[in-house]
């Protein structure tokens, strides 16, 4: 659940400063930061409607609207605890002078970042292709390994060559992903959320090949 999940990672933030007391679990701001004119910014109305419901003070901020002053970062009079990330992270540097005050708390710890800019490397779908893929299960121990095996899709890479299938058998994956539609999804890797993803099972089989 977000809001308890953001609690707890603030809580442990302020452990982790070496001046900092003891904060009560409500005594914070958090701010869901993407660009005004994004299609997706106000998607986080939901969440932030919630938190303010619930005791927590929310706001929806644009990261060049963010000051920096006295090792305390502000959107506007408001001082700023906690950050959510919301845009794409490969946007984050469209407007790289004037974000320049929200990266200089973000390097300054002045704010708890949640889904940090460290983290678009998880979101990367491809990343499940290597995880899976049985020249790199030597890096993993025996927990790992079940792990994987038991919340990973089965995914790979869309190419011609052949590839080891979920039961071990090596075939073209093109052969596969015609006799296997309805079981497929297909993501573009410069994809985001649902953009551009195709379903097999809601695919024509002439469309689909």
């Amino acid at each position: 659940e977000v809001l308890s999940s953001t609690k707890a990672i603030y809580r442990e933030f302020q452990k982790s400063k070496p001046t900092s007391g003891t904060v009560a679990s409500m005594d914070f701001t958090v701010a869901f930061i993407d660009y005004r004119e994004s299609g997706t910014a106000m998607d986080a109305q939901i969440l932030i409607d919630h938190f303010n419901r619930n005791g927590v003070k929310a706001i929806m901020a644009d990261p060049r609207d963010f000051k920096w002053k006295d090792g305390v970062s502000y959107v506007g009079d408001q001082r700023i605890d906690v950050v959510q990330r919301r845009m794409k992270g490969n946007e984050f540097l469209d407007y790289k002078n004037e974000v320049q005050p929200f990266i200089k708390g973000y390097l300054n710890r002045s704010f708890c970042m949640i889904n940090s800019m460290r983290s678009v490397y998880g979101g990367e779908k491809t990343l499940l292709a290597l995880m899976i893929h049985p020249d790199f299960q030597h890096l993993y121990n025996e927990e790992e390994l079940k792990v994987i095996k038991q919340h990973l899709p089965w995914t790979c890479r869309l190419s011609a060559l052949k590839t080891e299938l979920p039961g071990g058998e090596k075939m073209s994956l093109g052969d596969y992903l015609k006799k296997n539609r309805e079981k497929v999804v297909l993501k573009p890797s410069w994809g985001y959320g649902g953009k551009n993803v195709i379903l097999g099972n809601q695919v024509q089989k002439q469309d689909w090949e």
